[in-house]
């Protein structure tokens, strides 16, 4: 879960789902709740994080060094990011996706459809080095 490139010694964390808190994560997390409910985001500090956030809280807040309004105002760019960006217009990709740069083939062993990515034959990309 924590890699520092030591043996046995403990440093940021690498694995974010799926895996036990530790004490100062769970701390800072209840006090992001405390945080985005004295917002109003959330109805109270016991309530779940908004399913657009609650994978990438803990990540956000190692990335912010657990500072809460840091933490705030990253979540918040990144809604911002979400609604300007989603969704995708198929005219927006259909050029790319009838180049063969991606596409679905098949299903992985949870039956989720699988998408290639081939970024050589994205046009543009890879030009002009030599």
């Amino acid at each position: 879960i924590f890699h520092r490139g030591a043996a046995g010694g403990r440093g940021a964390r690498q694995i974010f789902l799926n895996t036990p808190l530790s004490e100062a994560e769970s701390a800072a997390i209840d006090d992001l709740r405390q945080a985005l409910a004295k917002q109003r985001i959330i109805a109270q500090a016991t309530d779940p994080l908004p399913r657009y956030m609650e994978a990438h809280a803990l990540r956000m807040l190692q990335t912010c060094k657990f500072d809460v309004g840091k933490t705030m105002r990253m979540m918040q760019t990144c809604v911002a990011e979400r609604v300007r960006r989603l969704p995708i217009a198929e005219e927006d990709v259909i050029d790319d996706l009838r180049s063969g740069f991606m596409y679905w083939h098949g299903r992985d062993r949870k039956c989720r459809p699988c998408l290639v990515i081939r970024l050589e034959r994205l046009r543009g990309v890879g030009r002009g080095r030599g």
